[in-house]
């Protein structure tokens, strides 16, 4: 029987300068929904998803650089709490969060942004 998995990937884009990588690299941190049969086979194919997602080309400079998989940073089994919608979730406490929610939630404006984003 084949179950639903999200993975939480970290991907890396590093540019080669011919003189080492910076320290300080953008990183991604990207959500995949696939299935699976066992965990264990779970965790192999998110790790091949990340693998896959690899790639390098150079700049508009000709400046070589990398998107890099780094590993699996989290995953869970899609349960019957999950909503066939929903790719990812996570429980935790939080101090007054009805109250802070200015600092917590994204305004209108801002997600409107984020969603156009390509």
């Amino acid at each position: 029987m084949t179950r639903r998995y999200s993975a939480k990937l970290l991907f890396q884009y590093r540019v080669d300068h011919g003189k080492g990588s910076a320290k300080r690299r953008t990183c991604e941190e990207r959500i995949i929904v696939y299935s699976a049969a066992t965990p264990a086979s779970a965790i192999a194919e998110a790790k091949r998803l990340g693998r896959a997602s690899e790639c390098s080309t150079t700049n508009h400079d000709g400046i070589p650089w990398h998107i890099e998989f780094i590993g699996v940073m989290d995953i869970i089994p899609h349960g019957l709490e999950m909503e066939p919608e929903t790719v990812w979730y996570d429980i935790r406490e939080r101090l007054l969060p009805s109250e802070r929610r200015a600092s917590l939630v994204l305004s209108d404006v801002e997600l409107r942004k984020r969603a156009s984003e390509p």
